[in-house]
């Protein structure tokens, strides 16, 4: 009997000369991630020395038993992938300090058994597609292990990992990937190696022919190559399902292990794989793009608070103080990228203030400003653009939304733009960038926009180019061109967003003056500082740039207001986990807003709050009720009923909405409930363009 089982056991595992050749193999990409694991993360070095193991040997059943190949390499691709790309994914975050965590969370936690079945899925999906168990073993990992290269590159740069959202904004994505550079050393000993590694041991497995007939009951029974993929394709489409299950019973368990709420959908920082899981919550992120009404939803009660609010306006408004109106000021908005004041995280500024021209317009008489919440951090510019321009807010929406990839691309939408429209103002967009960029050609029309102006309608130079994206000096040059060109007396709106002080901070430095030096005992290193240095001294010259822009509109007798603020903070600001939770110093950008002439500066600034130490703080959605009021201009019943919200929520974003102190938290609640109605009557539910 033990001679027939070793007989048997050496047709299936044989070792031969090609199995030499893939020890050599293993052992030649296999030693340095052993290496490289035993002093960065003694977890990963079993692995490894698995796949040395299971390079070892060849396995090959006989025909009957091959079946048991479609048992073994699916759940032994599914273990893999879940394990090595999920750990290359959080490997170095700052809550991943204890080597043994991962287990924790991937095993203990249960994801491991909500997350496998979709891999499997794919393993099946590729049988049914008539390749063999090898193949579809190597095959199945490679579309997981680009998104976890892809999420490991963009939580590097911008913070924050990746959803659904993120994937319809690829063309975005890719102008922007050749700003940076890419360190290799996570991706490849914890993604690439093993994926070799894991390769080489599936080229072992090899089936044996099989007949087409098999004998059931005593009977001989045709197999037909036809109903064998229908079989892998229904087990495809079983296993999908079990995934999708399984998505749903996670997110609906509000308790797991004792921990309590521990299993919502999020996509801020390292939240996914830390919290969640990422695959989960990628998956997860696939159904939240579906937008559904809010709970209690009626458009005929949001129109009767709509008119109420607007009633109390009228009423309040002859209490107001007014200014003449006279002739109407030609507004200029200037959303620039990533314009921020580091000073607000207090030893962790710099040393030097980079922009003081901006800094000593609040002291002007015509000039207010202070500091906005946006909804974003180190990217997704048109989110800022959004909130900005419709006065609403992404808090409203599921998290990681991008209206300009959604709705706005076919959808006309009430906004700023509009309303000064119906006021007689003609209107620009201008963007120094390629126009397919966050589909801002379909969208700005869908704001209003009368005319939209894109890089190829910019007059540069090279020099006028700093790490690939136009100076501020030469957006503004433009920008006045184009005043000279519109016609004097006809009022209008122009918006520019700006590109200079994109990512990609690292590389040559671009001034003289030291921001910062390098103190790891407030968390700056070397690599820090030289980006932090290279984004303060790209605020510099966008400060000299601003210094040009004002002198010459202090220079024209047409009135003139302009608005500026940072559309988020850069990918390299100083932040830390606790920044990024409601009402955290991450999302705050400064702005100003200032005109040539006399401006209601008083009513510009009365629904601000402080933060903290911060005067003057709002929210993006609540921007465009402050120009307004600096302009005199009586709100529209949309904004009164936004600025009738602003009363008890006075600043929201993404992260949360702040509240007055003495408002009482039923008020705040219908508040918040009625912006909530707004926002989805205005994108999903108006029939108003």
């Amino acid at each position: 009997m033990l001679e027939d089982i070793r007989s048997r056991l050496s047709k299936i595992f044989v070792f031969d000369r090609k199995t030499v050749v893939r020890l050599v193999l293993s052992l030649l990409f296999g030693l340095p991630a052993i290496v490289y694991f035993a002093i960065n993360f003694t977890g990963a070095v079993f692995g490894i020395l698995l796949f040395v193991v299971l390079s070892c040997v060849s396995i090959r059943p006989s025909g009957r038993y091959n079946f048991v190949l479609d048992l073994i390499v699916p759940v032994y691709t599914a273990l893999f992938t879940c394990y090595y790309f999920q750990l290359a994914l959080i490997y170095g975050h700052e809550w991943f300090g204890n080597p043994g965590i991962f287990s924790v969370h991937l095993l203990f936690d249960g994801r491991l058994f909500f997350e496998v079945p979709v891999i499997i899925a794919i393993y099946y999906l590729l049988r049914a597609v008539t390749l063999s168990p090898r193949l579809s073993g190597i095959i199945a990992p490679v579309p997981f292990m680009l998104l976890a290269l892809t999420d490991y590159y963009v939580y590097l740069f911008r913070g924050h990992e990746i959803v659904m959202e993120d994937l319809m904004s690829a063309r975005t994505a890719l102008a922007v990937a050749g700003d940076y550079s890419y360190p290799v050393t996570v991706p490849l000993f914890f993604i690439v190696i093993p994926y070799i590694l894991f390769t080489i041991s599936l080229i072992g497995v090899k089936r044996a022919p099989t007949e087409s007939k098999r004998e059931i009951a005593g009977h001989e029974v045709s197999i037909s190559p036809i109903a064998k993929h229908i079989f892998y394709f229904v087990l495809a489409v079983s296993f999908l399902a079990l995934e999708l299950l399984g998505v749903s019973i996670w997110f609906n368990s509000s308790k797991w292990q004792g921990r309590e709420n521990c299993h919502t959908y999020t996509a801020w920082n390292d939240n996914p794989s830390s919290l969640v899981g990422f695959y989960l919550n990628f998956v997860k992120s696939i159904e939240v793009m579906h937008v559904s009404a809010p709970e209690g939803y009626s458009a005929g009660a949001l129109d009767a608070a709509i008119n109420t609010a607007y009633t109390d306006y009228q009423v309040l408004r002859e209490s107001m103080p007014q200014t003449s109106e006279g002739v109407k000021p030609n507004i200029i908005i200037v959303m620039n990228e990533s314009y921020t004041d580091l000073g607000i995280y207090g030893k962790l500024g710099p040393a030097t203030d980079p922009d003081p021209y901006f800094d000593s317009l609040i002291n002007e008489e015509n000039c207010v400003g202070g500091y906005v919440y946006t909804s974003v951090f180190g990217g997704n510019t048109p989110n800022s653009e959004f909130e900005f321009l419709t006065g609403l807010s992404l808090c409203y929406l599921p998290s990681a939304t991008v209206p300009f990839n959604t709705v706005l691309r076919d959808t006309p939408v009430r906004s700023l733009v509009r309303y000064l429209s119906d006021h007689g103002y003609t209107s620009l967009a201008m963007h120094p960038a390629p126009s397919g960029n966050w589909n801002r050609h379909q969208v700005y029309p869908m704001l209003g926009f009368d005319e939209s102006m894109f890089l190829e309608g910019f007059n540069y130079s090279d020099d006028d180019f700093i790490n690939g994206w136009m100076t501020d000096s030469c957006a503004y040059r433009n920008l006045i061109s184009r005043i000279d060109q519109q016609e004097q007396g006809e009022p209008f709106i122009d918006l520019l967003v700006t590109t200079q002080n994109h990512g990609g901070y690292g590389g040559e430095y671009t001034g003289s003056v030291i921001y910062y030096e390098a103190d790891p005992s407030l968390g700056i290193d070397c690599a820090r500082a030289e980006e932090l240095n290279n984004f303060c001294s790209r605020l510099a010259l966008s400060d000299k740039a601003l210094e040009m822009l004002i002198t010459d509109l202090r220079s024209r007798s047409e009135r003139y207001i302009l608005v500026i603020y940072g559309d988020h903070q850069p990918s390299c600001a100083p932040v830390m986990g606790s920044d990024f939770d409601r009402g955290g110093r991450a999302y705050l950008t400064p702005y100003r807003i200032w005109a040539n002439y006399n401006i209601n500066t008083e009513l510009a600034t009365a629904n601000c709050i402080d933060v903290g130490n911060l005067t003057n703080v709002t929210s993006l959605n609540y921007l465009p009720l402050d120009l307004l009021a600096a302009a005199n201009f009586e709100y529209d019943r949309y904004y009164a009923f936004i600025y009738s919200l602003r009363q008890m929520i006075p600043a929201v974003n993404q992260a949360g909405s702040l509240v007055y102190p003495d408002i009482n938290e039923q008020d705040a609640q219908n508040a918040d409930r009625l912006y909530s109605y707004y926002v989805y009557n205005t994108l999903y539910d108006s029939e108003e363009g």
